[in-house]
């Protein structure tokens, strides 16, 4: 695996549009991460790269395929020399050679401003006006826009291609073609630099990783994944729509990374890969201490007034007496279905974010196609996980393969889910240094205190989903057999919480959906009693974790099948806790010495900001207290109307002090203190005059600062004038009487 680094150097304002608005502020917005931080799609920087090729390459014939080798072919159908289809070919748009990251701002940069809160992520930020020009060059009625841009700065991205061909010197001879960026480009935004710089091998990129003895000897080996940038897992696999997201990552992601480079090796066909000889688990997802966050069992039950911090419900031991006493006190039950829970008791939630995308029509130069807007989850990058890799270790040859499948999987350029040649999906996998072990277990289930309440019963979780097949297909009633139970044992649903779902996976090898599965969820219980009310002996006790240890049902190569015996947490259901919040950001961070100039130019328009808003009020406050004075003095001395030509003046003179109150005095001396207009403003027959409270606030200049009082006067006359208009406008104007109509002379 070969990587490089992608430097754009901005020179101009710049807008990499969301498709969002906000109200009248702005129509269209640039696209930020959950931080607040602007950043450039990994789509949009690949397609540069490809014009940008594309460009070279047909000005230069020797380079011919080189745009489709590298990015893929625009054609929507891939045909090899020979012009025909092969055998395992995707007849869709292959996606290239070249993985493209989002291009981001430099880490140091990014921590100051996400360290510095909102009001200096919003100082980031400015807003720019366009209007559209009729035939004869005048502006069109109501076609104002306003679009939010960004300053000039330096993003980087990361390519790369498991080919180590001379792709990075093809990069590198075309990005001086890419001259501009993003929307309005070729009307002044986005001017840059593109530079390609090839990355020094990474250590033991060669070798990948070694499997560890103790792996060898236990026949499992566990991996820890940490999401590099978002990955979509789509709950679904249509191609319309929202999209949710999966809350952890299915076995059959990583099976899928696995067999797309080994696949076709000899000795890694079907045989290792869809035989259920090598099992890849589900990924459950960390908190950041490391422990493991297992699916919220559907048992678990909340008062709903409470939230589910309150007193916990187990439905497992629940009663009818209980439950009337709840509906008397008017207390509604409501069950816990979304996030994990730790053995501890700590409950978390992966907040990803939602993207919106279009589909494009290339018949139309890549416009939007109609009515194909859609929506993506994702899970947010910096997450890990920690999936277990099982298989047989009696067999020498299996894990010497698990050896290999285990190195491809742990060395550089994974990526996992949707869109993960552009943007999404990148991943680091390595050999976790600690194992999940599986949760503590009761020695029999638990009982409710009923007459018809299971007794001495059995209680099976799902840590995964679970898929098993009956004579016409799937099943999705469980039964004794299929957990190594004799047929003594049956399945009490009246004291079981189980979901199912449907969906179709997607097979990016053949580029068509497998056959539907129906499956029983992960986070079910089950719950088996004998007919006579006896408990398991010992004998059986051993054999039902013998037969879970080797997975459940179908499909258990791509995780599914994860059932444990009577786990304790599930069954006395711990008080949860939420996972604390991260820790509040530290403005006191100091600025970054990778970018100084937009740094400083940050701080300053945030000093300028809290100038601003301080200014605004204290205008406001001027404002409402100056109002019953002007209004004595313009009734005094007859103005007429309202009278707002007078603060519309002190407004103009204080925008022209350039914040400067020596000047702003001077400037209102020798409109307030001169001719008729003194009679006005020194006007104090019950009120002081209004010079003089001018004068007053521009005493307070050396404590609040020239600058922010020649803004709050300013504020304030803009105040007072735009009230007085209000007042005249709801003012009835005297009506002008008409002259009689005079009769026509014959």
């Amino acid at each position: 695996m070969k990587t490089a680094t992608l430097t754009i150097e901005l020179f101009s304002w710049w807008h990499a549009g969301s498709g969002l608005g906000r109200g009248g502020d702005a129509d269209a917005l640039v696209i930020r991460d959950r931080d607040g931080l602007p950043y450039l799609p990994g789509k949009t920087v690949k397609g540069l790269l490809r014009d940008a090729v594309q460009l070279a390459e047909d000005h230069q014939p020797a380079a011919e395929n080189q745009t489709d080798l590298l990015f893929g072919p625009k054609d929507p159908t891939t045909t090899n020399a020979e012009g025909t289809q092969p055998d395992h070919e995707r007849p869709g748009r292959d996606p290239g050679q070249l993985t493209v990251t989002t291009a981001t701002l430099d880490p140091e940069l990014a921590a100051w401003l996400r360290d510095g809160g909102a009001a200096r992520q919003a100082a980031l930020f400015e807003t720019v006006s366009s209007t559209a020009l009729d035939e004869n060059g005048v502006a069109d009625a109501q076609s104002l826009r306003t679009i939010e841009v960004c300053p000039p700065l330096t993003l980087t991205a990361k390519v790369s291609s498991p080919d180590d061909g001379s792709w990075v010197e093809t990069l590198r001879q075309c990005a001086p073609l890419i001259r501009a960026l993003g929307s309005h480009r070729h009307r002044g935004l986005g001017r840059c630099q593109v530079s390609v710089t090839e990355d020094p091998p990474a250590n033991g990129s060669s070798t990948g990783a070694v499997l560890p003895d103790d792996a060898k000897q236990a026949g499992c080996v566990w991996l820890e994944i940490e999401l590099l940038s978002d990955v979509i897992l789509s709950l679904s696999a249509a191609t319309t729509g929202g999209h949710d997201s999966l809350d952890y990552l299915p076995g059959s992601v990583l099976l899928g990374a696995a067999a797309a480079r080994l696949f076709k090796q000899p000795g890694f066909g079907p045989e290792v890969f869809l035989s259920g000889k090598v099992c890849f688990g589900d990924g459950l997802p960390l908190t950041k201490t490391g422990a493991p966050g297992w699916p919220v069992s559907l048992n678990r039950q909340f008062i709903k007034q409470q939230g589910i911090e309150g007193d916990a419900i187990n439905g497992l031991t629940d009663t009818k007496l209980a439950a009337g006493a709840r509906t008397e006190r008017k207390e509604q039950a409501q069950q816990l279905r979304t996030g994990h829970v730790t053995e501890g008791g700590t409950h978390f939630e992966l907040d990803g974010d939602y993207l919106l995308k279009t589909a494009l029509d290339r018949e139309t130069f890549g416009r939007a196609k109609d009515r194909q807007l859609f929506e993506y989850e994702t899970l947010p990058a910096g997450t890990r996980f920690r999936a277990a890799l099982r298989w047989n270790h009696g067999d020498s040859a299996l894990t010497a393969k698990v050896a290999e499948i285990v190195r491809v999987l742990t060395s550089p350029g994974i990526a996992l889910g949707r869109s993960r040649s552009a943007q999404f999906g990148h991943v680091n996998i390595t050999l976790a240094a600690q194992s999940v072990a599986e949760p503590l277990a009761l020695p029999g289930g638990v009982m409710a205190n009923e007459p018809d309440a299971p007794k001495m019963p059995l209680q099976l979780y799902l840590a995964s989903d679970l898929a098993l097949a009956g004579p016409g297909g799937a099943r999705l009633a469980p039964v004794a057999a299929d957990f190594g139970l004799s047929p003594e044992w049956q399945f009490r649903p009246d004291r079981s919480f189980l979901r199912t779902r449907r969906y179709s996976p997607w097979n990016s090898f053949h580029h068509s959906r497998l056959t539907e599965r129906q499956v029983i969820t992960r986070g079910s219980v089950l719950t088996f009693a004998r007919a006579d009310d006896q408990p398991a002996t010992a004998t059986e006790l051993r054999a039902v974790p013998a037969k879970l240890a080797g997975g459940i049902g179908e499909h258990r190569e791509e995780g599914l099948g994860w059932v444990v015996l009577n786990p304790q947490f599930v069954l006395t259901l711990p008080d949860l806790r939420k996972l604390p919040r991260d820790e509040p950001p530290d403005p006191s961070l100091p600025p970054p010495t990778s970018a100084p100039l937009l740094a400083g130019w940050v701080e300053a328009r945030q000093t300028d900001r809290d100038h601003q808003n301080v200014a605004l009020n204290q205008g406001r406050a001027w404002a409402k207290k100056w109002l019953p004075f002007h209004e004595q003095a313009a009734k005094a001395e007859r103005l007429g109307r309202s009278g707002r030509s007078q603060w519309s003046e002190v407004r103009q003179r204080a925008v022209r002090a350039r914040g400067d109150a020596v000047e702003l005095r001077r400037l209102l001396t020798e409109h307030c203190d001169h001719g008729l207009r003194k009679r006005y403003w020194q006007h104090a027959e019950r009120h002081p005059a209004l010079w003089s409270e001018l004068q007053a606030a521009l005493d307070t200049a050396p404590e609040k600062g020239g600058a922010l009082v020649c803004a709050a006067i300013a504020a304030a006359a803009e105040h007072l004038v735009r009230t007085l208009q209000q007042k005249d406008d709801d003012e009835p104007r005297p009506q002008t009487p008409k002259a009689p109509a005079t009769k026509a002379q014959p």
